[in-house]
């Protein structure tokens, strides 16, 4: 699919979107809330070929309109104008993609700022360590993609593992579930560091460790398929496994960090990061119980990853309910953890209601998931937060909400808003 040319939206540029006049509101809420304390990035993930779409109604978390640019208007669609001057001068607009890293022409037709994209692991150290070899070609292949951005005056934001972790070192000694992954991750940034931090100025460490270890290793609908239900998964224990891969990529990040802040960061001048994919919860009520389910749920799927980063500790309901499941940091590992970040990158793509489920905790434990004591839903009273598609409920003022959240509760951290629904 070949990208339509639009003009690249500047200062004095508009441009015309057709809208329904349910994102003609959304965007009239976002326009006036854009949350001027933030300095906030804005990527879209999917094909290059919908980017265009994509890169303006994402930041609307509103439908897409792909079908109506074949098929007309729809009569209850409203005409208006975005221009850049509407957002703050800081903010800057991009593409992102996991994998697929083609037709890097249209990023620059597209007008973007950045793009931001993944470096295979395997592509750079076919069996994931060191005694494995270099592969020249993969880093001949970034350094051709790499340059070919900075021709077109677009910054590279490097991903560096997201979700394609070596199955050799799966094999070798259970991938993130051992120690032994941290030492073969900092072997692989910093090859990385080296070849392209002369160029790459934007690192983002792991993309969505939540989900590496919810559905990898609690719920095994994901590699590698581990957990307790034997219906499903050949072998795992959802009741701890889930906590160690955490643990161990959190450490795996701060050794990235630390590394990259003492050998390479002051000569490259670039800056390092993590992604984390969260949705906001709603109390289901306004009983005491499902608010505090909603905070419980917002620790237990962003706090877990987070409050480490910023105060070198899980968040102390886990500490309690997790209890000596919870892998503890050593003193040397929390004065390594904390502060292992210059920006946080925010995945939003819905948010939920939190209804409380009394903790009373089993004699065995269950899993991950049941430790929050918390039902998940997106309905209430046969009303939901806003029309959904999937699991996938429209809510765009979650947004503004989870921003304002880590705001106030991780010492109002620099934020690159790095993926965002758009369907």
């Amino acid at each position: 699919m070949v990208a339509p040319k639009v003009a690249p939206l500047c200062l004095r540029d508009s441009v015309h979107l057709h809208l329904s006049s349910r994102a003609a509101e959304n965007f009239g809420v976002y326009k006036e809330r854009i949350p001027k304390p933030y300095n906030l990035h804005y990527w879209v993930p999917g094909l290059l070929g919908i980017s265009v779409l994509a890169l303006i109604l994402a930041f609307l978390s509103v439908q897409s309109l792909g079908s109506s640019m074949n098929s007309g208007l729809r009569s209850q669609e409203l005409k208006m104008k975005i221009r850049r001057c509407d957002f703050p001068s800081d903010f800057s607009f991009g593409a992102s993609t996991a994998a697929a890293q083609e037709d890097l022409k249209h990023l620059k037709d597209l007008g973007v700022d950045s793009y931001r994209f993944s470096i295979s692991w395997t592509r750079i150290l076919p069996n994931g360590s060191l005694s494995g070899g270099v592969n020249q070609a993969g880093i001949n292949h970034y350094n051709s993609m790499i340059d070919e951005l900075i021709n077109y005056g677009i910054k590279p934001f490097v991903t560096i593992l997201h979700y394609d972790a070596p199955q050799a070192l799966e094999e070798k000694y259970g991938g993130p579930l051992s120690r032994s992954f941290v030492g073969d991750f900092k072997d692989y940034v910093e090859i990385l560091f080296r070849t392209f931090g002369d160029r790459v100025k934007n690192w983002i460490t792991i993309n969505e460790p939540l989900n590496y270890a919810k559905f990898g290793y609690d719920i095994g609908i994901a590699p590698q398929v581990r957990c307790s239900d034997r219906k499903i998964c050949k072998a795992g224990n959802s009741a701890t496994e889930p906590y160690i891969v955490t643990h161990n990529l959190l450490l795996a990040h701060a050794t990235a960090f630390r590394l990259y802040r003492e050998k390479f960061q002051e000569k490259q001048r670039g800056q390092i990061g993590m992604s984390f994919v969260a949705q906001y919860f709603e109390p289901y009520s306004e009983s005491l119980d499902d608010i505090a389910a909603a905070r419980r749920a917002m620790d237990f799927e962003l706090g877990w990853f987070v409050e480490p980063l910023v105060y070198g500790d899980y968040p102390r309901i886990m500490r309690e309910i997790v209890k000596d499941r919870l892998p503890t940091f050593s003193a040397q590992e929390k004065k390594l953890i904390k502060g292992s970040f210059d920006f946080i990158g925010l995945n939003y793509y819905t948010s939920r209601y939190a209804k409380s489920i009394p903790i009373n905790l089993p004699v065995t434990p269950i899993s991950y998931t049941a430790n929050e004591f918390v039902n998940i839903t997106g309905n209430k009273l046969r009303h939901t937060l806003a029309e959904g598609i999937g699991y996938i409920y429209k809510y765009p003022q979650g947004l503004q909400k989870i921003l304002e959240f880590i705001k106030q509760e991780y010492r109002n951290p620099n934020i690159y808003i790095t993926e965002n629904d758009c369907s």
